[in-house]
């Protein structure tokens, strides 16, 4: 049974799902909805991926101009972000994502066409368009129509989804590197087919019911209420933490290729630690997401950010105890420490789903969209602000540098969610 099959089965068991049902939404149209937004998000992350990891040896500037071109795209995802909630919320969910992933698409195939760094970075702009819409797009489906108390799982597979074609996309990225060294094009040619199939299977399988307003007609959004949601205290203690994560994937995506050949890691090797790596975030996020479900958001979020913490301090462990400056040294060292880094990057984990969760909770009815394009706003700020803040310590400051700014983002992540906890539990004990 497929992964939207088995999520529907489990929601014959909550209360919410029988007026569903009733309001038009049958079983066959909400698995076809899961199937859908799921399998769409996959083969675009996979197709993503794929590129993330060959841009980077395609691309033959220097560290700063790639730099600069890849934040083109989270640049111009950052400007889409805060038109897309209003768009999805006044014109529907199937159209923009059905445009998303026809951007999707074109930019992958246009990649393939010019090695001139300005054209690149025109295409890559259009990247950020579709990824923008994309994402905004599926997690407002998601946070529409899973009932409240399944919210915590349906996110979970989301980011099961989402983390599955990233790191199925980084090993595919490597070996077709290896395939296709003389002619990386063919790379992005593959992507852009692999974006196609889901375009084409999501306008074949999604089918929504009749977006209205309680009122009547469809909701309309503006943008001033995308600032009002920007600016609501309790999302904005829900979108900060989620800044600095992205802060540091972002950093990680970006200069991690150029690690990886600077210390000789072969593509094989590395493919065997993404699978690894992928396979222990599959296993977290439904896990996550359902202790989510029973215990509570906040709790669970509390958990990944003191996982997430261990994490980063156990990193920073290793390198000082080197005392050196060789990259291999401390890599090697760092590795050394594989099960404390295994089990609390497990933890770290569930700060996802229940993450994603709780924002879908704080959601006006009708204004979802708007909610997930704040969230949005984050990723692309912490895809633009990450890769260049690094950029600019490592090169200043080294692996010392870097390595304290880690740890200092770890902890404010920490104390951004403890914050959230704490007023939480003030606020139900005051009702």
């Amino acid at each position: 049974m497929s992964g939207a099959g088995i999520y529907y089965e489990n929601l014959q068991a909550a209360p919410l799902h029988a007026s569903r049902v009733a309001m038009g939404f049958a079983r066959s149209d909400y698995v076809r909805m899961l199937s859908a937004v799921y399998a769409s998000m996959f083969l675009v992350r996979l197709a993503f991926g794929v590129v993330v990891v060959t841009f980077a040896n395609y691309v033959t500037a220097d560290d700063f101009v790639y730099g600069l071109l890849v934040t083109t795209s989270p640049a111009l995802e950052l400007v889409t972000v805060v038109f897309a909630g209003v768009l999805i919320d006044r014109y529907g969910r199937k159209g923009i994502l059905l445009t998303g992933l026809g951007l999707a698409a074109f930019s992958l195939f246009g990649l393939a066409l010019t090695k001139n760094v300005v054209l690149l970075g025109a295409v890559n702009a259009v990247h950020g368009v579709a990824a923008a819409l994309i994402l905004v797009t599926t997690l407002a489906i998601i946070a529409t129509h899973a009932p409240h108390d399944q919210r915590g799982r349906a996110m979970g597979l989301f980011n099961l989804v989402n983390i599955f074609g990233w790191i199925a996309g980084f090993v595919a990225g490597e070996l077709l590197g290896d395939v296709f060294a003389g002619r990386l094009e063919y790379t992005f040619v593959i992507a852009g087919g692999l974006a196609t199939v889901g375009l084409l299977y999501a306008n074949r399988m999604l089918r929504l019911p009749a977006e209205t307003a309680p009122g009547g007609g469809r909701p309309h959004m503006a943008l001033k209420d995308l600032v009002a949601a920007v600016g609501n205290r309790d999302i904005l203690l829900l979108t900060a933490p989620w800044l600095i994560v992205f802060m540091l994937v972002g950093a990680f995506i970006t200069f991690y290729p150029r690690v990886a050949d600077r210390l000789d890691i072969s593509g094989g090797r590395t493919a065997l630690a993404v699978l690894g790596v992928g396979a222990l975030m599959l296993a977290s996020q439904y896990f996550w997401g359902r202790l989510a479900d029973r215990h509570g958001r906040e709790t669970i979020m509390l958990v990944g950010a003191v996982g997430f913490a261990f994490l980063m301090g156990i990193i920073a462990y290793a390198f000082f105890e080197t005392n050196s400056e060789d990259g291999e040294v401390i890599f090697t060292n760092v590795m050394s420490h594989w099960f404390l880094l295994s089990l609390f990057l497990f933890i770290a984990l569930a700060f996802a789903p229940a993450g994603l969760a709780a924002l879908a909770d704080e959601a006006k009815e009708g204004a979802q969209g708007t909610t997930m394009s704040a969230y949005s706003l984050t990723l692309s700020l912490g895809f633009i602000v990450g890769p260049l803040v690094l950029g600019r310590i490592s090169r200043d400051f080294g692996g010392q540098g870097t390595v304290i700014y880690y740890a200092v983002l770890a902890l404010g992540l920490l104390g951004l969610v403890l914050t959230r906890f704490v007023q939480t539990r003030v606020e139900r004990r005051k009702a």
